[in-house]
């Protein structure tokens, strides 16, 4: 027997992504299988190169009940100089420096290397080896959204995995570390053994458009190759493709052109 186990994915900010950079960190407009399989893995307490085939094996729908809208935060870490604390000069430490390190009538001690990059100069005068340029970080975020997620699957996992939702081992997070959720998660169980069945029915209102988003085996124009079906997390993860298809609750023709 299958049911469907339903998980409200909603906070300020959620990122999903299927690809991560070290200057530029994108995110999905909405969550990615791969990032809700680990966050159930997480839940039940799962290390970090456990095997997750039981919960990739559930088949996987996600609803848009808020699309939100995306904001970019850029900023840089490192690089460049510091006014020298009083405590710094103190200690010496300011006064024990080379010339590059002094400004008019200002003593600078520089930040700490974060980047590889060529050397920059700093104060107008050449920095030692290793003095690197400010780090750039570019993330994007999905801000203000909420999703209703399905997955169904056997009944003792679904069971065991609303368990978790309920009382989770770890701290869960909607993408990111710094991103909890602003809703619990664990938004009930179903009888449905189709996720998009359970996603159509849910919810107070049925009449509003709202998009859902789930795996098929039908090669059509609608349909879309998306690489979120986990093989593996740990030091080596690794993804497989599936097939997504999208349909609408309610009215499509009131239906946002966000996506």
């Amino acid at each position: 027997m299958t049911k469907t186990l339903l998980i409200r994915l909603e906070a300020p900010i959620q990122t999903w992504g299927n690809s991560t950079g070290n200057k530029q960190r994108t995110t999905a407009m909405r969550p990615t299988k791969s990032a809700l399989v680990g966050l159930l893995a997480n839940a039940q307490g799962r290390d970090y190169n456990d095997d997750v085939d039981d919960i990739a094996a559930c088949t996987y729908a996600v609803r848009a009940d808020r699309p939100g809208h995306l904001e970019r935060d850029y900023r840089t870490a490192g690089g460049g100089s510091y006014p020298a604390l009083p405590r710094d000069r103190h200690h010496g430490l300011a006064a024990d420096k080379p010339a590059w390190l002094h400004r008019p009538q200002t003593a600078n001690l520089p930040v700490k290397n974060v980047a590889a990059d060529k050397p920059a100069p700093i104060a107008g005068a050449t920095p030692p080896a290793g003095k690197a340029n400010p780090k750039q970080i570019d993330d994007t975020y999905l801000v203000d959204a909420s999703f209703l997620a399905a997955f169904t699957g056997d009944d003792t996992l679904i069971d065991q995995l609303a368990h978790a939702l309920k009382h989770p081992a770890r701290a869960l997070f909607l993408g990111r570390k710094a991103q909890p959720p602003a809703a619990p998660l664990f938004a009930g169980i179903t009888s449905h053994t189709d996720p998009v069945d359970a996603l159509s029915t849910d919810g107070e209102d049925n009449t509003s458009p709202r998009r859902i988003w789930y795996t098929t085996t039908a090669d059509n124009a609608d349909s879309t190759v998306i690489y979120d079906q986990p093989v593996r997390f740990g030091a080596q993860p690794q993804r497989t493709a599936r097939v997504e298809a999208t349909t609408t609750t309610g009215d499509n023709t009131q239906l946002s052109d966000f996506f």
